[in-house]
C-alpha cells in the first residue's frame, strides 16, 4: 500500500471512532439526554454518590457512544463487503477455554502489575492525586458500588473496547501495515483516547504508559491465539478495584507468577521483537 493509502487507513479508523462519538451526542442531544449523561461525571465528584444512579446513566452513555460507533463500522465492513464476525475475533481459535483463561490471567499479570502498585501507594498519598472521579475509590464499597464497579469499569468497557481496538482498529490497520506495526498504532490510539490520565502526576502518568504496554500485549495475544477471549479477561481483571494494602499483596502475587512463567514472556517478546 502507498504512503498516502496508510495514511488514510489510519486517518479511516479515527474518524470512525470520533465521528461516532460526536454523533452519538448529536442523538443524545436530539433525544435531550445529553445534559442528564453529563450529570454522571458531577455525580462521582459529589460529597455522597448514588452508585445506582450513575451506573445506570453511565450505562446509557456507554451503550449510545459505542453502539454509534459499531453501526459506522458494520456500515464500513458491509461496504467493502468484509465478513464481520472474523473481525472482531469472538472465537476461540480451537483453543481450549481453560488456555484462553490462562493468557488473560498473565497478561493482566504483567499489563496490572504497575498499575496495582501505584494503586497500592495511592492511598498514602505518594503518587499524587490522579483524575478527579477516583475521588469515589474513598466512598463506601457496598454493593450499589460494585454494581457501578462492574457495569462501568469490568464488563462493560472492556467488551466495547476490545471489540473496537483489538478487534476492528488492529485488523484494519493490518491491512496496510505489518502486523507489528499495526498493533503499536492500535496502542498508540488506544493510549490517546484515554484523555483522563493526561495530567502531571506520578498515577496519571503511569497508568498512561502502561495503558501502551498492555494495548500491546493484547493486541499481540489477539494475534497469536487468534481470539479476543484473552484480552477480554485481562482488560476485566485489570479494571477490578483494588486500593491500598490489598493492591500491593495481589501485586506480589501477580509479580509471582511473571517469575514463574518468565521464560515463555522472554520468548513471546522475541516473537514480538519479530512481527516489527
Amino acid at each position: 500500500m502507498k504512503p498516502t493509502g496508510k495514511l488514510l487507513l489510519i486517518f479511516e479508523v479515527i474518524a470512525l471512532f470520533i465521528g461516532g462519538s460526536l454523533l452519538s451526542r448529536v442523538i443524545g442531544g436530539a433525544f435531550g439526554l445529553r445534559e442528564w449523561l453529563s450529570e454522571a461525571d458531577a455525580f462521582l465528584q459529589a460529597g455522597s454518590v448514588d452508585f445506582v444512579e450513575v451506573s445506570y446513566r453511565s450505562v446509557v452513555g456507554s451503550l449510545l457512544k459505542y453502539g454509534t460507533i459499531f453501526l459506522l463500522v458494520i456500515g464500513f465492513l458491509k461496504l467493502r463487503r468484509q465478513k464481520i464476525k472474523p473481525v472482531f475475533a469472538l472465537t476461540t481459535n480451537r483453543k481450549s477455554w481453560s488456555y484462553l483463561f490462562r493468557v488473560g490471567v498473565l497478561i493482566f499479570c504483567v499489563a496490572g502489575l504497575v498499575p496495582k502498585i501505584l494503586f497500592g501507594l495511592w492511598p498514602f498519598g505518594l503518587v499524587g492525586d490522579g483524575p478527579a472521579h477516583w475521588q469515589i475509590l474513598n466512598e463506601n464499597w457496598d454493593w450499589s458500588f460494585w454494581l457501578y464497579a462492574l457495569t462501568t469499569a469490568i464488563i462493560i468497557p472492556p467488551i466495547v473496547e476490545e471489540l473496537f481496538f483489538r478487534g476492528y482498529a488492529q485488523k484494519r490497520f493490518g491491512d496496510g501495515f505489518s502486523v507489528g506495526v499495526s498493533i503499536i498504532l492500535m496502542a498508540i490510539m488506544f493510549a490517546t483516547f484515554h484523555t483522563q490520565y493526561f495530567q502531571l502526576d506520578i498515577i496519571s502518568l503511569g497508568n498512561l504508559v502502561m495503558l501502551f504496554v498492555s494495548s500491546v500485549m493484547l493486541g499481540y495475544s489477539r494475534h497469536y491465539t487468534g481470539s479476543l477471549i484473552p484480552g477480554l479477561i485481562a482488560h476485566a481483571l485489570v479494571n477490578i478495584s483494588v486500593i491500598g494494602t490489598p493492591s500491593l499483596i495481589l501485586s506480589g502475587v501477580m509479580l509471582i507468577a511473571i517469575i514463574g512463567y518468565r521464560k515463555a514472556l522472554i520468548r513471546h517478546w522475541n516473537n514480538f521483537k519479530a512481527l516489527v
